[in-house]
């Protein structure tokens, strides 16, 4: 059992989800795939302003958000996971609230948490559900 497993059975119980932006790895979109239901996945535009991505399309039919841990997670995925949140309503769903993400050397780095903190302070939400550790829901 892990945040892969655990998003894929939330999805699958659902039939009201039918269009989901997934940042995180393959798996995790494999996952959601697996459950019925389509993934956006939107060329990130590295580098683009605010008002460019304020002006870039959204795909107006995404009705949930998942949000896994991703290497290169940057300021695109922050600004189109807020607009599919905001402008259409989705869903909100996280794999896990891990603030940190143990390195080596004993190093802390930030983990899934800290960018759905970032997510949360911009839609001024709270997630719908986090599927895996540590929730309620992993514990079904």
């Amino acid at each position: 059992w892990n945040s892969v497993t655990a998003t894929r059975r939330w999805f699958a119980e659902r039939s009201d989800i039918s269009k989901a932006y997934v940042v995180g790895c393959e798996a995790l979109r494999a996952a959601v795939r697996s459950a019925g239901v389509a993934v956006v996945e939107p060329t990130p535009r590295r580098g683009a302003t605010p008002d460019e991505l304020a002006e870039e399309r959204i795909d107006p039919d995404v009705d949930a958000v998942v949000l896994g841990f991703q290497l290169d997670y940057g300021y695109y995925e922050v600004c189109y996971a807020t607009r599919c949140l905001l402008e259409n309503g989705a869903k909100l769903v996280v794999t896990n609230r891990d603030y940190q993400f143990p390195a080596s050397k004993g190093r802390k780095l930030p983990g899934n948490g800290s960018f759905v903190a970032a997510v949360c302070s911009a839609t001024k939400r709270e997630p719908d559900v986090v599927v895996a550790k540590p929730s309620p829901y992993a514990l079904k």
